[in-house]
């Protein structure tokens, strides 16, 4: 308990000593005297058309993907039928070998289904970080031409000025240079 007064105390005094002022809401002679710039990352992937392009192009390509599984799965539902009407028929060591065949080809799909799925993932990776390097060189552009030391995350501030924000400038430059982006999955 002392030591916290005791630190409450030391801030009071350097407080009073530097009479600074603490208040955010004070208007500074100069905004931005500092070179500092704020930038909402999340506002730029929601809004960035090359972003919608890429989010659009992976869905469908997902529905490509599940429209394929459905298929597969159907087949192998006809497959197991096939094989259970076969049981009658066939020899326990033949019913067996079939069984084994059959479910060799499930697995086989299982395969096929995560290597798509990962294929489709890398895809995307791939192409969110070409966008990435794309608004690192614009963000790079901006703070060469206005002289910005640091830029900083809208989530890392608590309280700025819109006059700080670079969100629009960085977003439009983005949509001007690469609005599309062709997604390629390999096969």
């Amino acid at each position: 308990m002392s030591r916290m007064i005791f630190f409450f105390f030391l801030l009071v005094i350097a407080g009073v000593v530097c009479k600074a002022p603490i208040n955010a809401q004070q208007k500074p002679s100069n905004i931005n005297a500092l070179n500092i710039a704020v930038l909402n990352m999340l506002s730029i992937r929601r809004n960035a058309l090359v972003i919608l392009d890429v989010n659009k192009q992976i869905s469908e390509g997902q529905k490509i993907v599940r429209e394929g599984i459905k298929k597969e799965e159907n087949t192998l539902r006809i497959a197991n039928q096939d094989l259970a009407k076969k049981r009658p028929v066939l020899s326990p060591e033949a019913y067996t070998l079939e069984r084994k065949k059959f479910e060799q080809n499930v697995i086989k799909v299982q395969r096929l289904v995560q290597k798509r799925k990962q294929d489709l993932n890398k895809a995307k990776i791939s192409a969110l970080g070409k966008v990435e390097k794309t608004i690192n060189q614009i963000i790079t552009e901006i703070a060469k031409e206005r002289g910005y030391l640091i830029i900083l995350g809208s989530d890392q501030t608590i309280l700025s000025s819109k006059k700080l924000d670079i969100t629009a400038e960085v977003l439009k430059r983005l949509n001007k240079v690469l609005s599309v982006l062709k997604v390629r999955v390999s096969k």
